[in-house]
């Protein structure tokens, strides 16, 4: 039975109306929270004497991807697995193109002159990143385009390897670094000699 709002022109533009008004409004307490949380953060990373870079790969990231998360997962219990596939590949090109966009454009605005993003600190990143990215794609590939379980915890497994190595690049344990400095200085050669060569 079709809906009942696609037949009525005025129940739809009633609908429209909602609609815009509880985004603008998630919009709001989504900006508020996300404010909170990253001052809380910061704070909390000061306090603790752990680095911002480290906060951000790690705290920050799995914070603002909760609510991404979550979308995902009550699409996915409704039988849309595009839509959640969609909604994480769509809510990272929205973060990278307009989340660093919009803040860069304002703070260069600002001061006058180009923001510096960390330099060759962000190039370890991005790489991982992309070769992610390459990895997400070979997987699901190898899965048949199908979303599976086993492809669910392989894909949490990533994760886990992913947030251990940056707990362990960049914290202290009690008997050192935790990752020696000669690998991670090996490996952000290769990452500077691969880049370079692109």
């Amino acid at each position: 039975r079709a809906n009942p709002c696609c037949r009525r022109p005025a129940s739809r533009r009633l609908a429209a109306r909602q609609v815009c008004a509880e985004n603008l409004t998630t919009s709001l307490w989504i900006g508020i929270l996300s404010f909170l949380m990253v001052d809380f953060a910061a704070r909390a990373g000061c306090i603790l004497g752990i680095p911002e870079f480290l906060m951000g790969l790690t705290v920050l990231a799995a914070g603002t991807s909760v609510p991404d998360a979550l979308s995902s997962v009550l699409v996915a219990r409704n039988g849309q697995g595009n839509m959640a596939v969609c909604n994480v590949l769509g809510s990272n090109v929205f973060n990278i193109l307009l989340g660093l966009g919009l803040p860069w454009l304002i703070a260069a605005s600002m001061a006058g002159e180009p923001y510096v993003a960390g330099g060759g600190d962000v190039m370890e990143p991005l790489l991982i990143l992309f070769g992610y990215l390459v990895m997400f794609i070979v997987i699901v590939a190898a899965f048949g385009w199908r979303l599976t379980p086993g492809m669910g915890y392989l894909l949490l497994f990533l994760q886990l390897c992913y947030t251990g190595w940056n707990v362990g690049k960049h914290a202290d344990c009690p008997w050192g670094k935790c990752i020696p400095d000669d690998v991670t200085a090996r490996l952000s050669e290769i990452f500077q000699a691969a880049s370079s060569a692109n």
